[in-house]
């Protein structure tokens, strides 16, 4: 039995419910019984193009299609592809005899894709053609000719009420009420953006006109494919600095036609790290909660039209500090943008570029698994973004301290220190306490810091006892 099989045709047993021939499932995760009563169910699964992701398309249809116990059976030693095991592998069933994988695969495929390559064609033709927006007009000319003049009428109507209105003071609206200026945050003048891009280095340089190449793309009509770039390196190697050339570029080519849309999000998953580049938290821009379980969980019509509407010239995503995502948040903004682009193909993230920036020897993600690392489910990462390296540390001028910078980035815990760059921090040392931002491992340790530095900057201080205080969980 394959898994489309078994999602379609069993359905989980809760705790209180009591079925005679229901059937345990292994490590402990509950029961499930036979559909008997109803229809077999309908089963939603991520379909990926096979020409722009081959290997996704083919890991996929493997895993739904095709009976397997373990990931490594559905890649065996010898082929190096999904593709290739699928077109040339053979395995051996229940009846013990060798069955093609291809024909196994297209015959549970068949069973729940039906007219797939009618829809796809009739999807391609909207997305590359859009909408017929004259198409009623066509079929009753005279019907829409009666719509087009009742809208007239409203128009005219509306026009005479306004003229009363005027006249009477105590009727006008005040326009506070129905309108408000919001800032526009990350707008840099023609001049501190030349400026901005001149300072770029080699490497810097060749990243920012690949992503201008793409924006060009985007703005004369070639539709390029969305681009997909992990653009990490170590500490003062110009990461935040790339990302505001990239952005202050990309906004003024693509907003063009509209100014006041956003075409580029920039984002980062926690808020000091947003607040550093004038951003969004990831959670904040897509609605997304603070506890973020797997399976997705879609948003609402009321939320999801508020951010169709906010979001619906958005081109280029940037991620700054990936290292603190994990793959459930990130499979979190790939459903969203999907939601909000309404893209039936089940291209990556809505076909949205998405540009990561970060360093994975920093801080990983507080719960769940660094991006690095595998995970159960459809790989949104490793085999998407393609890598891009500043090795050029530009924040210090002194070669030695940069390197000592680099060795301390990528030490193991276990690996001992060189004696040459100890010497070099303890010549850092001054003896004096330092008003600078500390760290610590503890929250007892962070208070005791933080009183003695209020009682240094404010030696005049009243001290109040607290008479009432409530337990919470969170704090």
């Amino acid at each position: 039995m394959c898994l489309a099989t078994f999602a379609s045709e069993y359905r989980v047993v809760s705790k209180s419910e009591r079925a005679v021939h229901r059937v345990k499932l292994n490590n402990d995760c509950g029961f499930v019984v036979k559909r008997t009563r109803t229809q077999p169910a309908v089963v939603r699964y991520v379909r990926f193009s096979e020409t722009k992701n081959p290997e996704l398309f083919y890991q996929s249809i493997l895993q739904l299609f095709l009976t397997y116990r373990e990931d490594g059976q559905l890649k065996p030693a010898g082929f190096e592809m999904f593709e290739q095991f699928y077109r040339h592998g053979h395995v051996r069933l229940g009846d013990e005899l060798l069955h093609s994988v291809k024909a196994v695969v297209d015959l549970n495929r068949c069973k729940f894709e039906r007219d797939a390559d009618e829809l796809d064609n009739i999807q391609n033709s909207i997305d590359n053609d859009g909408v017929l927006e004259d198409a009623w007009c066509e079929l009753c000319p005279e019907q829409e000719l009666e719509r087009l003049e009742c809208i007239e009428e409203r128009r005219e109507t509306e026009q005479i009420v306004e003229e009363h209105v005027d006249g009477i003071p105590d009727l006008v609206v005040n326009s506070k009420d129905v309108a408000h200026l919001e800032k526009r945050n990350n707008v840099l003048n023609r001049e501190d953006g030349l400026a901005l891009v001149r300072s770029l280095n080699e490497t810097q340089m060749c990243i920012f006109y690949q992503v201008r190449q793409w924006c060009l793309g985007r703005v004369n009509g070639a539709k390029p494919d969305p681009i997909h770039v992990f653009i990490t390196g170590g500490a003062g190697t110009g990461k935040s600095h790339l990302i505001r050339a990239i952005q202050y570029e990309a906004n003024r080519l693509l907003q063009r036609g509209c100014p006041d849309d956003i075409c580029v999000l920039l984002t980062a998953p926690t808020g000091i790290a947003a607040h550093n580049l004038n951003a969004a938290t990831i959670h904040n821009a897509f609605s997304i909660g603070k506890d973020v379980r797997l399976p997705y969980t879609p948003l609402g019509e009321e939320k999801l039209n508020s951010l169709r509407a906010k979001y619906s010239s958005l081109q280029l995503l940037i991620i700054d500090e990936i290292s603190m995502v994990d793959h459930k948040l990130l499979a979190y903004i790939h459903g969203r943008l999907r939601q909000i682009k309404q893209s039936g193909d089940y291209s990556p993230f809505g076909n949205v570029s998405v540009i990561a920036v970060g360093d994975f020897y920093q801080l990983p993600p507080v719960k769940g698994k660094a991006l690095y690392l595998d995970d159960v489910g459809v790989d949104l990462w490793s085999r998407l973004f393609k890598v891009a390296e500043l090795k050029t540390i530009v924040r210090q001028k002194d070669p030695v301290f940069s390197e000592l910078l680099n060795r301390v980035r990528t030490r193991s815990k276990g690996t001992p220190m060189l004696d040459s760059d100890i010497e070099i921090l303890k010549r850092c040392e001054t003896g004096e306490v330092s008003s600078a931002l500390h760290i610590f491992p503890t929250n007892r340790q962070v208070n005791e810091h933080n009183v003695v530095q209020l009682l240094e900057s404010c030696p005049d201080y009243v001290k109040i006892e607290a008479q009432d205080y409530v337990n919470s969980k969170k704090t």
